[in-house]
């Protein structure tokens, strides 16, 4: 597998899954990063740290040191059009502090 160009830049369109797998990955690669949130499902889009699952073969999810992204954006619509599940879990998020 080719390492991306130096100039790329990861971008995660998602939810809070998508985000903490492009925060991990642009913290390992030493690369700035953006985060184009499409649900209120969670406070952690800005915040350091990514929490990821150990994978299918079990284990405990775990806190990864990494920086918030560089930029934050979000379309109010398209929050807005996201499962209301979505913002109650954000809901939670804060929650949960």
């Amino acid at each position: 597998m080719e390492a991306a160009p130096p100039e790329a830049v990861p971008v995660a369109v998602g939810g809070g899954a998508i985000a903490a797998l492009c925060k991990r990955a642009a913290h390992e690669g030493r690369r700035p990063w953006f985060c184009f949130a499409t649900a209120p499902s969670t406070d952690a889009f800005a915040a350091p740290g990514a929490l990821l699952s150990p994978g299918a073969a079990g284990g405990r999810p775990a806190l990864l040191p990494c920086p918030g992204p560089l930029a934050l954006a979000a379309e109010p619509e398209v929050l807005a059009r996201a499962p209301a599940e979505t913002a109650a879990a954000g809901y939670a998020s804060l929650m949960a502090g």
